[in-house]
């Protein structure tokens, strides 16, 4: 009975131990990812996705302009407002590298943005959820980068954004 006592006290010793360690490794190999995000998304990476076309896009923004990532999905309340609000003022986004970025099949982002007739003054790319993390650290829904002309990081918001706070990025 004693050995039996022993045995079970070592068994469990050794079984939080184990738990303890693989949950430490967890929480430290997230942040580490995390930190790795962030780096990468300081500078515009670049992309290979698909676009609304259906044609890969290999491409690189860096031609003296801002360039601002808008990703958007349409089962989201506040990037419809968003989508709405960029619509309002698409006059100011027209010296602006304007990138709608979503998940979603490329169609379903295609008709979001031609129902607010923003399709003549962006560029509509499919990204994988797990790119737009890793790329650009994109975690809320809808999220907005600014890019300067140099393709470094200006500004990120998360989450619903005034399009005032947009803007005076872009005058």
């Amino acid at each position: 009975m004693i050995i039996l006592k022993k045995s079970l006290i070592a068994f469990l010793f050794c079984f939080f131990t184990v738990a303890l360690l693989c949950m430490t490794y967890v929480i430290v190999d997230k942040r580490n990812k995390k930190t790795r995000a962030i780096r990468q998304s300081k500078n515009i990476p670049v992309l290979n996705l698909e676009s609304v076309e259906r044609e890969k896009v290999n491409t690189v923004f860096n031609n003296g302009l801002l360039t601002v990532f808008v990703y958007v999905s349409s089962t989201c309340e506040f990037c419809e407002l968003e989508l709405n609000e960029i619509s309002n003022s698409k006059k100011y986004f027209q010296n602006v590298n304007l990138v709608f970025l979503s998940s979603e099949r490329t169609e379903v982002l295609y008709d979001l943005l031609a129902k607010r007739d923003l399709l003549d003054v962006s560029t509509a790319l499919h990204i994988p959820s797990t790119d737009a993390v890793s790329l650009f650290d994109f975690t809320l829904l809808p999220t907005v980068s600014i890019y300067s002309q140099e393709g470094e990081l200006i500004a990120k918001y998360d989450g619903e954004t005034k399009i005032e706070t947009v803007l005076r990025h872009l005058k």
